[in-house]
């Protein structure tokens, strides 16, 4: 038996289960020897006794200390269940007793009591699964396993043998597990894999051998070039009962360990109010979750590592079910912590350097640190006297921003997404036309329309909808074969309104369109807004930043004329979700659009002045301080950084022969097999490059390699496309992106 499942995942399912498996019917220890382990009420002299405080602790370092010699060199093992170890079996056992146990509580759950039957009358051995002459295990061996698990049928030789030694059985609908060591009945020697090279660090205490790599050439393998006896000095120790505990707190592990929780058991949220300061066991609590963030984080730059543990929300609700619901009583800090790790598990990694599905991809560090100092202030951004030094922070940050787009003047202020700010935009161009609408409406206008491009995101038509313009009165104007919205075209649809007798309220130019990347050209619809007097905004949620590149800014050339703005530092700029700033050339709009006036709140007679209150200019009340993050990372790497960073996405998206790239760090691609290459008939290449890119996607999701995300446009039938915004991306990444596409394709059978 072997899997290619990480370790991290492995030592996760153990988790769930070691403590399950303890304090059962009066058994507390687990004894082991050189030659067996069984579950035991009692300590046993000439074994050694494992508590469940003791076993968590061994199999982390186990995990994180797996290393095998190839000549002078020592690889790492960061994927299978370690063998050749006193506690190979027990691992192997509690891993692959989390499928089976979920499983047959599912099997309960839909009343297949056939199927329960089945299990319930066959004793049997977890490796033994595929020996077992049952139509009902072959019907489910798929289902109970993940994909990177593979059971072989016991090869009893004398150079390998798979054994595990756990037995289960439902007994009056509970299940219940037995201990067996199978090994007496062999009749021979277990032998490990003979093919080591040389000897293997051991130790003393554990029993636990520092061991071979899965039997696979597997790509996990991470070859550390240490020499083994700096390993072994490493991991010697002249106290044959030194425990894990003391190894750790000395330093001597080479690796991370996953931390032992057993000091949160049957404690509770409410004893942090304890006392009057934070409570030792909330600092506690605080710093076991910052442990467990760093290791996520530090898991989501390693390639080696996948980008998402893919499950259909059926399964996930499934495997998550212990713990998914909410109940009547409260759970102990211990399942807490639990609750965090295992949300982290199946949590896409969008940090990972292989994740290029959105346009918000990577994570930046210190945008991290400032989220996490914005959480712990945990204030509102609506008056100054709540948000004193990140009121003043988005003021400097607005005026940067306002600078780079070259307004002699203007205001702004953050919002939830881009979406939220273009919602801002289409309101101030209603309000700059027909200011009666705030109070009176718009019953009884005449109506109002908005021009976009038929590339340009959906946000305009539902900022229409929900401001009482309405859908259908958003113009699309067609775009040329780049993607820009083509002037002549704009032009005629503004006449062919104003004929009409309806109103030009507002066209919205878009810079950086979602899927090609496209900046429509601002100085030929900025003379049209000017001759037909209509309110320009330019949507740069996506390609704003280009504005940081003296190489790039070109591509928004004519920003200056535009009346307002919508700019994501949370895309091209790296800073984490969400960060998006609308920037509006006049000033006093947005106070006349939304002050509602509530003192309450907005008291006039404060002792300050109140010109820093700018909740009043929202369109929300309670407002997220989007703005301490983006300051710091500004901080952090000035000017001159943001601009190498933008000149190096851009520079990424040319370095690739992809099949189109148009003007934004945008690549895009079509995946064309040998069979459909041969067709010459076009709609049904379309069809056929149409039905292969979802497959392709489901591939990757299901192997977690990475994820890349695919559309149609227009006639153009499914691509994919690669938004480069992660600065943990390299050139090497984009090729493993084609081979891989290759190797799922084979996979496939295409």
């Amino acid at each position: 038996m072997y899997t290619t499942l990480p370790h991290d995942k492995i030592n996760d399912q153990l988790s769930k289960l070691i403590k399950w498996c303890y304090n059962r019917e009066g058994k507390i220890y687990i004894c082991t020897s050189e030659s067996k382990g069984f579950f035991s009420a009692t300590e046993y002299k000439s074994y050694k006794s494992w508590t469940c405080s003791d076993l968590c602790s061994a199999l982390s370092f186990l995990f994180d200390n797996i290393y095998v010699r190839f000549g002078e060199n020592l690889y790492k093992q960061v994927v299978g269940i370690p063998m050749g170890t006193n506690c190979a079996p027990l691992v192997a056992d509690l891993f692959l007793y989390t499928y089976e146990k979920e499983f047959i509580q599912n099997l309960q759950k839909q009343r297949k009591h056939d199927d329960v039957k089945c299990f319930i009358s066959t004793s049997r051995y977890l490796d033994d699964i595929l020996t077992i002459d049952n139509p009902v295990f072959e019907k489910y061996k798929d289902v109970i396993y993940p994909q990177e698990l593979t059971l072989n049928k016991a090869n009893f030789t004398d150079t390998e043998t798979p054994f595990l030694d756990l037995n289960i059985k439902i007994v009056n609908g509970e299940i219940h597990t037995s201990v067996y060591d199978k090994r007496d009945d062999f009749g021979f020697n277990i032998v490990n894999f003979p093919w080591l090279d040389g000897d293997v660090p051991r130790l003393p205490s554990y029993g636990i051998y520092i061991s071979q790599l899965i039997r696979t050439n597997h790509k996990g393998g991470i070859k550390m070039n240490i020499h083994l006896t700096s390993l072994q000095s490493v991991m010697s120790t002249s106290n044959e009962e030194e425990d894990y505990m003391s190894l750790e707190k000395k330093g001597t592990s080479s690796g991370e360990t996953s931390p032992n929780w057993s000091e949160f058991e049957n404690c509770f949220e409410k004893e942090f109010l304890r006392d009057h300061n934070m409570s030792k066991t909330a600092e506690k609590f605080l710093l076991e979750v910052f442990i467990t963030l760093i290791k996520y984080i530090k898991g989501q730059s390693s390639r080696s590592s996948k980008v998402v543990d893919f499950h259909h929300p059926h399964q996930l609700q499934e495997i998550m079910a212990h713990c998914l619901d909410i109940d009547d009583k409260p759970r102990d800090l211990e399942q807490i912590l639990s609750d965090c790790k295992e949300t982290l598990k199946y949590c896409v990694k969008t940090g990972h350097p292989r994740f290029l599905n959105q346009l918000s991809t990577g994570i930046d560090v210190v945008g991290l640190a400032g989220e996490w100092l914005t959480a712990a202030t945990n204030t509102n951004m609506f008056t100054f006297e709540v948000a004193p030094v990140f009121t003043l922070m988005e003021e400097v940050l607005i005026q940067k921003m306002i600078n780079y787009v070259g307004w002699p003047e203007g205001e702004g202020m953050f919002s939830p997404g881009g979406a939220i700010s273009n919602l801002y935009a289409v309101l101030m161009a209603r309000q700059n036309r027909m200011p009666s609408t705030k109070l009176k409406g718009v019953y009884d206008l005449s109506p109002m329309k908005i021009f976009t491009s038929e590339q340009s995101h959906f946000s305009i038509r539902r900022a229409a909808c929900l401001l009482g313009i309405g859908g259908d009165n958003v113009c699309y104007i067609p775009c040329d074969e780049r993607g820009k919205m083509i002037p002549h075209q704009l032009e005629k649809t503004i006449l062919e309104t104003i004929s009409s007798g309806a109103v030009p309220l507002m066209v919205n130019a878009t810079c950086g369109t979602t899927v090609l990347g496209a900046y429509d050209n601002i100085n030929d619809i900025a003379d049209l807004c000017q001759r037909y007097n209509i309110w320009l905004h330019v949507d740069g949620a996506w390609g704003g930043s280009a504005l940081l590149s003296r190489d790039h800014r070109h591509l928004l050339s004519g920003i200056e004329r535009a009346d307002s703005m919508t700019w994501n530092p949370h895309k091209m700029m790296g800073a984490p979700l969400q960060c998006s700033a609308f920037l509006i050339k006049h000033k006093d709009v947005l106070a006349a659009s939304n002050e509602m006036k509530a003192d309450y709140l907005f008291q006039k007679d404060k002792w300050y002045d109140v010109a820093y209150d700018t909740g009043d200019k929202s369109i929300q009340c309670g407002r997220h301080n989007d703005v301490f993050k983006l300051w710091l990372m500004w901080r952090a790497k000035g000017d001159d950084g943001f601009e190498e960073q933008i000149n190096r996405s851009f520079s990424l998206s040319n370095q690739n022969n992809f099949q189109f790239q148009i003007e934004g760090p945008n690549v895009s691609f079509w995946f064309v097999t040998k069979e459909i290459e041969k067709l010459t008939d076009e709609a049904e290449r379309n069809q056929q490059l149409n039905l292969l890119a979802p497959k392709l996607k489901a591939a990757m999701m299901e192997k977690g390699s990475m994820m890349v995300t695919y559309q149609p446009l227009g006639k153009l039938p499914n691509f994919f496309r690669i938004a480069i915004s992660n600065q943990n991306l390299t050139a090497s990444d984009l090729d493993f992106v084609m081979d891989e596409m290759e190797r799922l394709g084979e996979d496939l059978g295409l």
